[in-house]
């Protein structure tokens, strides 16, 4: 069972390796543990239990704190400085046709669940593909 363990060892290291998704390297203290034990020539019963209980512990609390710890940032794109700016509306907005805006020199669609006039003044409440979603300023 030592060869065993330590190819479960290996393969859940380079499986790790490749896809680095931080699932399988939960199945390494739980290998390690299974093959501490059965270098004690362990029981079959103990090792194999030892080495799923030990994998599912690992996997389910520790991902969760490490997930959290290594959380990545997401970087503000130039999308995202357009939310909250005031722009003019070149043509009506209606709740199922879309008028237009035109934003640094760009004509966009914007969508609204109101109606609204041309010429009013809208703010940009987020982006979905090329449409703006606003919303009449007061």
């Amino acid at each position: 069972m030592i060869w065993i363990w330590t190819a479960v060892l290996a393969a859940a290291l380079v499986l790790e390796a490749i896809t680095q998704e931080l699932v399988s390297i939960w199945f390494v203290p739980g290998a390690l543990a299974a093959l501490i034990l059965a270098f004690f020539d362990a029981s079959l019963y103990l090792q194999i239990p030892t080495a799923i209980v030990l994998s599912l512990i690992c996997l389910i609390f520790l991902r969760r704190m490490t997930m959290k710890v290594l959380k990545k940032e997401t970087m503000p794109t130039n999308k995202d400085s357009l939310i909250g700016k005031q722009v003019v509306l070149i043509t009506s907005c209606h709740k199922n046709e879309p008028g237009t805006v035109k934003l640094n020199g760009v004509i966009w669609n914007a969508v609204s669940n109101d109606e609204i006039t041309a010429g009013s003044e809208v703010e940009i409440l987020e982006i979905s593909g090329n449409k703006l979603k606003v919303r009449k300023v007061d």
